[in-house]
């Protein structure tokens, strides 16, 4: 077999070759099969030896481990559970306090939008694109449309939006002039460094022109990475059970995979010390207005309301 073998070009030529082989192929006498089985059996428990042994052994590129649910698991999920709805609608056990979140891009605008209740069980209720250039007041105005619709929920009341979050690291003066002058939309950022809260404490944005706060401007609240690892956790949690999310029949697609398209991986940095940071696998724009609109829920205090009390409201 080894005698019998050649190396062959995988890639265009850039003026450098490289090859890489494994040490399945090796005479050597310290490479017998016996011998990888052996170091494979011993390394496959322990992280940084299993990573040597797929990168030195074997002569592969090792892929990180990291927390992250399947979409096709959650897809599937959705279709065989018996609470099934459409998108724009709410089932009867689903929860009253809808939230929203927007991610800004140059051409279009990406919303989830999803219900609320006891346990804090959720439902979605939207998850969709508003086509247009961001710098255009149409797109905005299309936005402003959707945040002032109102859902029709089983229970026969219609429920519009309680709160939005939109993030404004992209557009950031349209993002701070269109949540201004809404009281039901904040705008948030999210935090550069790992293990950051759900939401911290709100700074002043709005400067005059010279240089001094402006008392009453837009609020900018910074979003940490938290909500992803708390919204991952409860993925995973089966259907109308405490913390469960789930997810209309007419869901896209898209919507499940860019909501699993991140994980939670570790690495050494220069000190040989152990960091955590999370890996984009693809496009993860959904996943990015879940945890904005999670956001949103804890500044009108999601965590510490008391639903029945708040649920009565709507029957008054």
């Amino acid at each position: 077999m080894v005698e019998e073998g050649y190396w062959k070009p995988t890639a265009e030529f850039n003026g450098n070759r490289g090859f890489h082989i494994s040490a399945l192929y090796s005479p050597a006498p310290n490479a017998t099969w016996e011998k990888i089985v052996a170091e494979y059996l011993a390394s496959k428990d322990d992280d940084e030896k299993y990573k040597t042994f797929i990168n030195i052994t074997l002569g592969l590129p090792y892929k990180e481990k990291g927390e992250r649910p399947d979409w096709k698991t959650l897809k599937k999920r959705t279709d065989e559970h018996l609470s099934r709805y459409h998108m724009l609608t709410l089932p009867e056990n689903a929860g009253y306090m809808v939230l929203c979140g927007v991610d800004v891009h140059k051409n279009n605008l990406t919303i989830v939008a999803r219900a609320f209740g006891k346990e804090m069980i959720s439902h979605l209720l939207y998850a969709g694109i508003i086509h247009g250039d961001t710098l255009e007041k149409d797109t905005w105005d299309a936005l402003d449309e959707f945040l002032g619709r109102f859902f029709k929920h089983d229970s026969g009341v219609e429920l519009g939006i309680t709160m939005t979050a939109i993030d404004s690291g992209f557009r950031t003066n349209e993002v701070y002039k269109f949540v201004s002058q809404r009281p039901r939309c904040i705008a948030v950022k999210g935090h550069s460094t790992f293990d950051k809260p759900i939401i911290s404490k709100p700074r002043k944005v709005n400067i005059n022109w010279d240089g001094q706060v402006i008392k009453d401007g837009t609020d900018l609240w910074m979003i940490g990475d938290q909500g992803k690892r708390l919204i991952y956790q409860r993925l995973v949690k089966p259907p109308g059970k405490p913390l469960a999310y789930h997810f209309a029949i007419d869901t896209p697609e898209s919507y499940y995979q860019e909501l699993c398209n991140e994980k939670l991986v570790y690495r050494y940095n220069k000190k040989k010390f152990k960091v955590y940071e999370w890996a984009k696998l693809g496009p993860n724009h959904f996943f990015d207005c879940e945890q904005y609109l999670l956001a949103a829920g804890y500044v009108v205090g999601i965590d510490r309301i008391d639903w029945e009390a708040y649920n009565k409201q709507f029957f008054e």
